[in-house]
């Protein structure tokens, strides 16, 4: 992965955790709990970007959605 493709993976997750915040202080101050669940959505979406900075490669289906059951590198 390029130094520009990680750039953008970093970038990727800052603003989906952003989007995370305003829906959350959204369902907070609002009462609608239906933001909420996208909050929950969000978070994981800006979680998974961070880890394909981190690692520095795409992540498989399995692993994007199930990190937990994933052996080692």
């Amino acid at each position: 992965m390029t130094a520009i493709n990680k750039f953008a993976a970093v970038l990727l997750g800052i603003v989906w955790t952003c989007i995370a915040g305003t829906g959350l202080w959204a369902a907070i101050y609002s009462g609608r709990w239906l933001f909420g669940v996208v909050v929950v959505f969000a978070l994981f979406y800006a979680v998974t970007w961070l880890r394909v900075a981190a690692q520095g490669r795409q992540l498989s289906w399995r692993e994007a959605f199930t990190p937990w059951r994933v052996r080692g590198p």
